[in-house]
């Protein structure tokens, strides 16, 4: 029997709003060093499935994430996916691991980040770390080429968020504003030609350092 766990999945929003912080704290960074004023803005279009099937030990599952993401140093997709098995009596055992990111080609990801109303990634070939995994641990396991495509359709209302603070160190201060956008999507996916349609996310953000000096 297989079993799809559908649904608001918090690992996928986790992964896409994880991804936007760390590009705000990389534009910080390079504003604290190079400029009174630093812009940035990203978009990201996500997607996760969790599917498992009954096994006569428990369950084996698969997890698999895609992420594709504009920003202001370009467009880029990232994927990964891990298998796991839970036994009858509920222990945790990863069996695999793979994960990669590959820069997109001119035009291959669009993205409508003012309603937010879907995207869409062409196919993008990512080089995979691989990774063998038992009760002990992970371990490399070489790599692995996986050609990824997907669009995204906006579904629901748009949840928009503001940030505003103050910040200082040393002889600086300054102030951080950003704007955010997230939406719920209807996404399908193709994975080295296998379809399906797991859950989706869309996320737009600005934000805008502005810092003094003494």
């Amino acid at each position: 029997m297989s079993v799809s766990i559908t649904g608001r999945s918090i690992a996928a929003r986790a992964g896409v709003f994880f991804a936007g912080a760390a590009l705000m704290f990389a534009a910080f960074s390079v504003a604290a060093s190079a400029a009174p004023i630093e812009k940035s803005a990203f978009s990201v279009a996500g997607a996760f499935k969790n599917e498992c099937v009954d096994v006569s030990t428990g369950s084996d599952c698969t997890s698999t994430n895609l992420n594709a993401l504009e920003s202001d140093t370009g467009k880029e997709a990232c994927f990964n996916s891990s298998t796991y098995h839970i036994s009858s009596d509920g222990q945790f055992t990863p069996t695999g691991y793979r994960f990669g990111c590959a820069p997109v080609t001119e035009g291959g990801f669009t993205f409508d980040a003012k309603g937010l109303s879907g995207a869409t990634l062409s196919e993008t070939t990512i080089t995979l770390e691989v990774y063998s995994c038992d009760a002990t641990g992970c371990r490399p396991a070489g790599t692995d080429d996986v050609v990824v495509s997907g669009t995204w359709t906006g579904a629901g209302d748009v949840s928009s968020q503001k940030s505003n603070s103050k910040f200082s160190f040393g002889n600086c201060s300054g102030h951080f504003h950003g704007n955010g956008a997230s939406r719920s999507a209807a996404a399908s996916v193709t994975v080295d030609g296998d379809t399906f349609a797991p859950q989706g996310m869309l996320m737009a953000s600005t934000s805008k350092i502005r810092m003094t000096c003494t």
